[in-house]
């Protein structure tokens, strides 16, 4: 957590609760807390439900360190980390330490929020259950790994050097954890049942910021230097297509102030948007109706132009990288 009180008081009681339910199915369990260089009241808090509080000291250092020094911090054989603005079920820890009595050949786990977001805010109603869809409806053989509800291994986590800390803010530190962890030979898996509750409120200066910086730009650099383009949650066909059809409404858009024959084509990529994209359109009206569908269908489209975005800054990073180390 950084300055994360506003929200501790309800996610730590969740884990508290949880805790003593897998308590008393005659498991073992321990919370810890890492505070990472909070400046609001986070430690007080934190030390009345936690069994050990982890300081540091000095500027933030962002989760993925953060993380790593709390799993240095415990003896445990199995990690499970949670967000400070998550909200598990008391079952949560339950279905985690049943799963890996049922599925031992796997060394991680992970879920997803649930779809009834913390936050009533439009844009929090639209991203959080954009996240669950995805989630749901992915593979469940994962490449990948969310560290927002995920278990590990303590000694697979370790063996590949735990989350990345090549990372100061919160980016895709555990989705390359994901990626290292299979391509040692570990395997990951999508439990669709562990669901959480997202609390936090999101803004679209907030959203655009994040899905570029933290996420899209990394995550291209990522897939570029691995060669991993999986399959998998954010990364389906469907998705790649979509892209491709929004870039091509814009720029039949802006051509026919040239050629206005070219408006006739946005009828039709519009609507092949729609049919890729139609599940998602159809799970968001059984939700929150049609309403709130063609309310963020231009946030959805929005999301694939920056997407767009993302990928040429990031290969063109990718580039300019590879460039400087062949010099």
């Amino acid at each position: 957590m950084h300055n994360g009180n506003a929200h501790l008081d309800n996610t730590l009681g969740a884990l508290k609760e949880s805790r003593g339910e897998y308590l008393s199915r005659g498991g073992l369990a321990e919370i810890l807390v890492v505070d990472d260089s909070s400046a609001d009241s986070s430690v007080e808090t934190a030390r009345r439900y936690a069994d050990k509080v982890v300081e540091l000291k000095g500027p933030a250092v962002g989760p993925a360190i953060a993380r790593n020094r709390g799993a240095e911090a415990t003896k445990a054989e199995i990690l499970v980390f949670v967000d400070a603005d998550v909200l598990v079920k008391p079952d949560t820890l339950t279905k985690i330490g049943e799963f890996f009595k049922g599925h031992t050949d796997y060394d991680a786990v992970f879920g997803s929020y649930d779809d009834k977001p913390g936050d009533p805010g439009l844009v929090s109603q639209y991203k959080n259950l954009f996240h669950h869809y995805v989630h749901q409806t992915s593979q469940q053989e994962s490449s990948s790994f969310w560290a927002g509800c995920g278990a590990v291994k303590a000694e697979a986590f370790r063996s590949v050097g735990g989350f990345p800390e090549k990372y100061p803010k919160p980016a895709i530190e555990d989705i390359e954890l994901g990626y290292t962890l299979i391509s040692r030979g570990y395997r990951s898996y999508l439990l669709k049942d562990l669901q959480v509750k997202h609390l936090k409120k999101w803004t679209l200066f907030n959203l655009i910021k994040t899905d570029i910086f933290m996420r899209g730009i990394p995550w291209t650099r990522l897939l570029l230097s691995t060669r991993s383009f999986t399959q998998d949650l954010n990364l389906q066909t469907h998705n790649r297509i979509s892209v491709v059809l929004v870039y091509l409404m814009a720029l039949s858009a802006i051509g026919s102030f040239k050629w206005p024959w070219l408006l006739a084509s946005i009828v039709p990529l519009g609507g092949f948007f729609i049919f890729l994209n139609f599940g998602l359109y159809l799970f968001f009206a059984e939700k929150k109706g049609y309403g709130f569908v063609l309310s963020v269908i231009p946030l959805h489209v929005l999301y694939y132009f920056y997407n767009g975005i993302s990928f040429i800054i990031g290969l063109l990073l990718h580039i300019g990288a590879q460039r400087k180390n062949q010099r």
